[in-house]
């Protein structure tokens, strides 16, 4: 079976879906899968060299609160194998 996997390469919530397709692949290890990776910009209007993390997180959260929104990537994370340290991220990326 071709999977096209269609992610932002930057988006946490990309990394955790592509962690469950392959851990469900391997489990069906007679039934070959060929993931194909397709990048997408979730905000082509990120400027070149990027902007504040933070800053873009509380305008997508509507508050400057970010421990829920982290948390929520953080535990959902969790069950893929996957850590995030969004303490460390100054800059989103283009």
């Amino acid at each position: 079976m071709i999977v096209d996997f269609v992610h932002d390469v930057i988006c946490p919530w990309c990394r955790i879906g592509h962690a469950n397709l392959m851990a469900t692949a391997a489990q069906f290890p007679d039934d070959p899968l060929t993931v194909r990776l397709r990048p997408y910009q979730l905000d082509p209007n990120t400027p070149e060299a990027g902007d504040d993390f933070r800053a873009h997180m509380a305008k997508i959260a509507g508050s400057d609160d970010l421990a829920p929104l982290f948390d929520r990537v953080i535990e959902a994370g969790k069950p893929a194998g996957l850590t995030f340290h969004f303490e460390k991220i100054k800059t989103r990326p283009n």
